[in-house]
């Protein structure tokens, strides 16, 4: 399975009152890693100025509690579809020294067009760099 590998460093301001990572923290996460990819992929480069990439919507279903902690917490990112101006990435929130799965995500991506506010297709070098990343959608529970 291809799958961009990024680490988060928990920080003691993500807990809530009993120790663990509040829900809405995970949703930073997932931006964090979703814009290394970017930046490593080069996708947001070769959007220029004239394009950008909006969240269309989001899903997560949290797996296991997430305590603040001193290692880092892995967050895999994989392309599970890819359609013409728009994409959904999916995430896996997992500890990186064990099997303990946190939870997943996926987040629907609209590449649009700065001067309409408009969906626009990809070009061809955008898919370019993120078909390499793509696998099976992850599988909720309900």
């Amino acid at each position: 399975m291809p799958v961009f590998d990024y680490r988060v460093q928990t920080r003691f301001s993500d807990a809530d009152g009993f120790g663990h990572v509040n829900n809405a923290v995970y949703f930073s996460y997932l931006e964090n890693a979703r814009e290394q990819l970017y930046r490593e992929t080069r996708f947001t480069e070769l959007l220029g100025r004239d394009r950008f990439v909006l969240v269309s919507h989001q899903r997560i279903e949290y797996r296991n509690v997430l305590e603040f902690r001193e290692d880092p917490v892995g967050v895999g990112v994989w392309v599970a579809r890819l359609g013409r101006s728009s994409f959904d990435l999916a995430y896996r929130v997992f500890d990186p020294e064990g099997e303990t799965e946190y939870g997943l995500a996926m987040t629907g991506m609209v590449v649009v067009d700065r001067a309409t506010g408009r969906p626009v297709p990809m070009s061809q070098e955008h898919r370019a760099v993120l078909e390499p990343w793509i696998d099976a959608p992850p599988v909720f529970r309900g």
